[in-house]
């Protein structure tokens, strides 16, 4: 998490006096900064998503967990998390995208 929070200072970060030179290319390693972070983040998210995947899939696969009803409920357990987690990337997903089209506009 203070990775993420020392990346997004360091995004945010404005030092005066620059030369036009050094601010297009402070702007580059900025972009290039807001690139990894999205990278990197997107392939958590796959990762988190493929994790719970195979964890349900298993689960139901199994005849000897879906036989059992507290075991039905661990299951269904995930199943919820897994959509709780999906709503929560996909609103993450659209209030990024938001932001970046006012940044666009306002620029």
């Amino acid at each position: 998490m203070s990775h993420i929070n020392e990346t997004l200072h360091s995004l945010v970060q404005i030092t005066p006096g620059q030369s036009e030179r050094e601010e297009t290319f402070s702007s580059s390693v900025h972009d290039q900064n807001f690139n990894n972070l999205v990278s990197s983040t997107f392939r958590q998210i796959s990762e988190t998503n493929t994790q719970y995947k195979d964890v349900i899939n298993k689960l139901s696969q199994s005849p000897g967990f879906t036989s059992n009803p507290e075991k039905l409920l661990a299951l269904q357990n995930y199943v919820g998390e897994y959509s709780n987690h999906i709503s929560l990337v996909s609103a993450l997903a659209r209030k990024t995208v938001s932001t970046i089209e006012t940044l666009e506009k306002s620029q």
